[in-house]
């Protein structure tokens, strides 16, 4: 019986294979990992900056609509201030129409710009009208407390205006500042006007 010849074995490092196959595989998966981790990152920053963006506008919002409501409310003050204060006859009556006027166009002001405008001719035809009163000389109580009154509602328009214009600038400041101006560009946030007015 003929005896097989030797078969040759073919040479080669199957487990070296084998481990350089595990090593490319496992390093493949880190990278996997590391961009799905990055990105997850990155949509994470980006859900912040549009919550963050959305709560301070509406702040904003929010605070702008409250002055409103302030504004509103001082009819009662204003009418009365100004009946008691037309009473007084010239300068008091013709300071006192002045007023009247500067408080219907606070009313009607749209805007942030427009009110901003009327708050302020409101804060100077107040004064003008004090001015007046007090050089007519009005003694009387009704007088005083209508005085007191509209003062008092002055105070707190005030302390809604000054209440806006903090979370506007804060609102403006977060548009405006890197990088969460690129997504108000994106969600088409632009900044907002201040409002002014004095007593």
């Amino acid at each position: 019986m003929a005896k097989k010849k030797n078969q040759k074995r073919v040479g080669g490092n199957y487990s070296g294979n084998r481990v350089k196959k595990e090593n490319t595989y496992g390093s493949s998966r880190r990278k996997t990992y590391m961009i799905l981790s990055t990105a997850a990152i990155i949509i994470g920053l980006i859900m912040t900056g549009v919550q963050s963006l959305g709560t301070s506008r509406s702040n904003v919002e929010l605070a702008y609509s409250d002055m409103t409501t302030v504004i509103r409310e001082m009819e009662d003050e204003v009418s009365t201030f100004v009946r008691e204060a037309g009473k007084a006859g010239a300068p008091s009556g013709d300071r006192a129409g002045a007023f009247a006027s500067a408080y219907s166009a606070l009313c009607r002001a749209g805007s942030a710009k427009e009110r901003s405008d009327a708050a302020d001719s409101f804060a100077n035809a107040l004064s003008a009208l004090h001015e007046a009163s007090d050089e007519a000389g009005m003694p009387v109580s009704s007088y005083k407390n209508a005085a007191s009154a509209v003062d008092q509602e002055a105070g707190r328009l005030n302390a809604a205006i000054a209440d806006y214009n903090a979370k506007a600038e804060a609102y403006n400041k977060s548009v405006s500042g890197f990088p969460k101006s690129i997504l108000a560009r994106i969600m088409s946030y632009t900044e907002v006007d201040l409002i002014s007015g004095r007593n």
